[in-house]
C-alpha cells in the first residue's frame, strides 16, 4: 500500500512525508502535498481495516480544523485520491 501511494504521488511530482507525531496517539502516517497549497493527511490502513478509536478522534479533530483527512486501504482507495487532489487542481489552476 504504502509503496504505491508513494509512486503514485512520486509521479505527479507531489511531495509526501511520513509524519511522527511526539506524545499523541492516533495521528495520521502520511502528509500530502500538492500544488496550490493543497494538504492532504493520509492514514494507510491494511486493506479492510479501520481507524482506531484514537485515531478517529484524531481526525475528527483534524477535519475541524479544515483539514483534508483520508484513510486509504486498497489501489483503489489510493486511485480515488489521487483522482479527486487532481480534479481540484484542475478547478484551480490559473
Amino acid at each position: 500500500m504504502k509503496t504505491y501511494f508513494l509512486a503514485q504521488c512520486k509521479a505527479r511530482d507531489w511531495v509526501t512525508r511520513k509524519v511522527r507525531w511526539e506524545g499523541r496517539r492516533g495521528a495520521t502516517d502520511w502528509l500530502l502535498l500538492a500544488p496550490n497549497g493543497l494538504i492532504w493527511w493520509v492514514e494507510l490502513k491494511a486493506a479492510g481495516k479501520h481507524p482506531d478509536n484514537s485515531q478517529q478522534e484524531e481526525h475528527r479533530l483534524f477535519r475541524q480544523f479544515g483539514q483534508k483527512v483520508v484513510v486509504l486501504d486498497s489501489k483503489t482507495s489510493i486511485d480515488e485520491l489521487i483522482c479527486l487532489v487532481e480534479m481540484t487542481l484542475d478547478r484551480i489552476r490559473p
